[in-house]
């Protein structure tokens, strides 16, 4: 609701007067302003004036309006007033009161003479600045930023978010989470006028995109919020007019990531947005790395803003490639024409993209020379690395042009003062005399996936990673250029430059070779994502990983200690032992872990790099006594070994095997084909075996497959004991044991203490 009430009479409100019986008001929203002039009790609520009768409900609801009276007493930020009736019940969860002014004497919700306001404190927030409320009712929400308030509001539930920089309730009328549902969504997109759309999935592959809209002269005037997800086009016409959304009215497109290719034969191709072409429009927090080309006039993100009364393009990327364009284009907003009927807001934006054609071009945008103006324009932070083409004075805007400095290359930078630099994962700013640009006014600029970081050399600096054959032209020079210092020789003083670190991501698993992709980092600043799947909860796996991890939440790790012989038991025992949670655990080494769930991820940030990974990997084990001959070590290839290999014995004669029914001389089957997969562990013998009785003994001298492992907790106490497996690291916990580690065949018949499929169980 909006608009305006001017009144002299009590009861305004920017829903309902009144209310009475049960009555339920939610994801709401009322930006009205009551200009009050009554003199004394105006029972005017933001929302409701008076609740006569029954049970009113307020859930996910904003009032962002103005209460405005001098003279005027008796209000509710919310609810003006609940009659005095013990039967009567209002209950309000979940809302903002954020009023725009407010001067009418009010307390933050409702106004009230008995116990009948159910108002839950914490999930109530009010915002009033210059205002003093005359009953404070929920949680101050004056010093929260936006983001930490959408949370706070959304709880487990997605009823909030932000839009134009504001928290708003909102009610999701359509979810897309397949391409069919998009390809109706598309046709139809005349229906969802003041619609809130949302992305539920990533939708589109390169070898099944969704398809443009239908309908080349509708607009979408909605709400579509992608939701952190992405989509992935392939547009092909001989007409104009080419994108994932052809035009926005009045609309908002947020939080989206799209890839692919648009090409069209006639003008006006875009990544996202063809044209606007009408209202208030709003892009904000998207990353388009759509390729485009077209006859002319094409955009990155929209290619013409044509007719909007205001456009806003904020905290977005463009990094894709602009070609074959024969007119005027830009990398953000590509063409605009009007005279003066438009206002313009670029905000905290990037165009990292690449331009290939021959025609006038500018990474941030275009307008046609002459005659031609904007009614306002706005453009700040705006970011671009590829040089203009021939912009002629169409540039609304210069932006600020930054380097990319992709790892193992050069880069070549001019006419600057004396600066020094300093270097997180993506990102090397170079700076003078206290001066730096940043991509918004915080030293941290995210944007649907793509992070930026600026560090001031106050706040220290980063190692592991040394550049080489970096030069600057103009007489400067780059001396002493490594992790920790740089020395940067200008000619000017009071400029800066930030030169983006181009962030070299590895995605690793266990299906792929993983010395291949290990080798093809090295030395290379390096985000590393590992993820290990098809788990069985609560089992013991083997990990061994190229970088220092901690324990995501839900695992547990132990450490290799070493393996003995039992004399007691006459077998060879191994032991682990836990590690705390906040441990780190150390690249490169073997461990043994369990998960919860039936997946885990791990992520690392820092320099990935070793000569060899292979040589890098660790032998853990005992390093004095009779078992050091035993070694816990991962492997970063794919191992497998046939059952005939001669140099792990798989068949022999069995001679006696201790709580088995295997009878002596029997031939048997000790190893079956084995196979390990990347980033495990397997348990290595190189010594001479001295033990007559060894239940790995056969006929041929065979290693035992199995051998029976420890388990010790954190506190020092076997907690579990089992089987591990030599060659394959993989440990399970079924069977019964005595506490001292002897296996038995089954369920024992005498009374004690005995660890059953790992965990203790007493027989009585």
């Amino acid at each position: 609701m909006a608009g305006t009430i001017n009144t002299g009479y009590k009861f305004a409100a920017g829903i309902a007067a009144q209310t009475d019986g049960t009555t339920n008001i939610t994801n709401c929203q009322s930006s009205v302003t009551i200009n009050s002039s009554v003199d004394g009790d105006g029972t005017h609520g933001g929302l409701i004036g008076c609740q006569s009768s029954g049970t009113l409900t307020i859930n996910s609801c904003l009032f962002d309006g103005e209460l405005l009276g001098a003279k005027t007493t008796s209000c509710g930020g919310f609810v003006g007033w609940v009659s005095n009736n013990s039967g009567y019940h209002t209950y309000i969860s979940n809302s903002l009161f954020a009023p725009a002014n407010i001067t009418v004497k009010a307390p933050t919700f409702c106004r009230h003479n008995s116990s009948t306001l159910h108002l839950e404190a914490s999930t109530c927030y009010y915002i009033t600045p210059n205002w003093t409320a005359s009953t404070v009712q929920g949680t101050n929400a004056n010093s929260m930023t936006t983001a930490a308030l959408v949370t706070a509001l959304n709880g487990s539930n997605k009823n909030w978010c932000i839009h134009r920089g504001n928290a708003i309730p909102i009610m999701v009328n359509l979810v897309i989470s397949t391409k069919a549902q998009w390809d109706t969504f598309a046709a139809n997109v005349g229906n969802y006028d003041s619609k809130y759309v949302q992305l539920g999935a990533n939708i589109g592959t390169a070898n099944d995109p969704i398809t443009t809209m239908t309908t080349k002269s509708t607009s979408f005037r909605g709400i579509f919020d992608g939701n952190g997800k992405t989509m992935t086009v392939n547009f092909s016409a001989d007409t104009g007019n080419e994108g994932a959304f052809r035009y926005l009215n009045d609309g908002t497109i947020m939080n989206l990531t799209i890839t692919g290719t648009v090409t069209a034969g006639g003008n006006y191709a875009s990544g996202l947005v063809a044209r606007t072409s009408g209202g208030d429009c709003l892009i904000d927090n998207c990353v388009v790395n759509t390729n485009v080309a077209g006859s002319g006039y094409a955009g990155g993100i929209v290619a013409h803003g044509d007719n909007a009364t205001k456009l806003t393009i904020t905290n977005c990327i463009y990094g894709g490639e602009i070609s074959k364009v024969s007119s005027f284009s830009g990398g953000i907003l590509g063409w605009y024409n009007n005279d003066g009927t438009m206002d313009l807001v670029i905000n905290n934006c990037l165009c990292k993209g690449i331009y290939t054609g021959t025609a006038d071009f500018h990474p941030i945008g275009l307008k046609r020379a002459s005659n031609c103006s904007f009614k306002s324009i706005s453009c700040t932070n705006c970011y671009y690395t590829t040089n203009p083409h021939n912009p002629g004075g169409r540039n609304f805007t210069d932006g600020t042009k930054v380097y990319s400095i992709l790892a193992g290359t050069d880069v070549t930078i001019s006419g600057l003062g004396t600066a020094t630099s300093t270097y997180e994962h993506n990102v090397i700013t170079v700076y003078s005399h206290g001066i730096k640009y940043n991509l918004n006014s915080t030293d941290y600029y995210y944007a649907g996936g793509d992070e930026v970081v600026s560090l001031n050399l106050a706040h220290g600096s980063k190692t592991g990673y040394t550049f080489s054959n970096y030069e600057v032209s103009g007489g400067g020079s780059l001396t002493n250029l490594t992790a920790t210092s740089a020395t940067l020789t200008m000619s000017a003083a009071n400029q800066t430059i930030d030169a983006q670190w181009t962030e070299n991501v590895a995605t690793l698993n266990e299906t792929t070779n993983a010395l291949d992709e290990l080798t093809a980092m090295s030395g290379k600043q390096t985000k590393v994502t590992f993820t290990r799947s098809e788990l069985t909860a609560n089992s013991y796996s083997t990990m061994c990983l190229p970088f220092d991890f901690t324990a995501p939440s839900g695992c547990t790790f132990y450490a290799f200690t070493g393996v003995e012989w039992s004399t007691t038991n006459d077998q060879w025992e191994a032991t682990i032992t836990e590690q705390a949670s906040a441990t780190t655990l150390s690249a490169h080494t073997p461990y043994i872990f369990k998960c919860t769930g039936t997946s885990a991820t791990f992520t690392n940030n820092a320099v990935i790099a070793a000569s060899s990974y292979d040589n890098a990997l660790v032998e853990v084990g005992a390093t004095s006594g009779t078992d050091q001959a035993w070694k816990f070590k991962g492997t970063y290839t794919p191992l497998s070994w046939a059952s005939a290999d001669p140099t792990e014995p798989t068949y022999g004669f069995s001679t006696y095997v201790p709580n088995e029914t295997i009878a002596a001389g029997t031939f048997v089957r000790f190893v079956k084909e084995a196979s390990l997969a990347p980033f495990r562990a397997r348990l290595i013998y190189s010594g001479t075996d001295t033990h007559l009785n060894a239940p790995r003994r056969a006929g041929a001298n065979e290693l035992p497959v199995i051998i029976i492992v420890r388990i010790i907790g954190i506190n020092g106490e076997t907690t579990s004991i089992g089987t591990l497996d030599t060659r394959t690291g993989e440990v399970t916990t079924d069977g019964w044991y005595t506490l001292g580690g002897m296996k038995l065949k089954g369920q024992p018949n005498q009374q004690g203490i005995y660890i059953h499929n790992g965990r203790k169980e007493v027989i009585r």
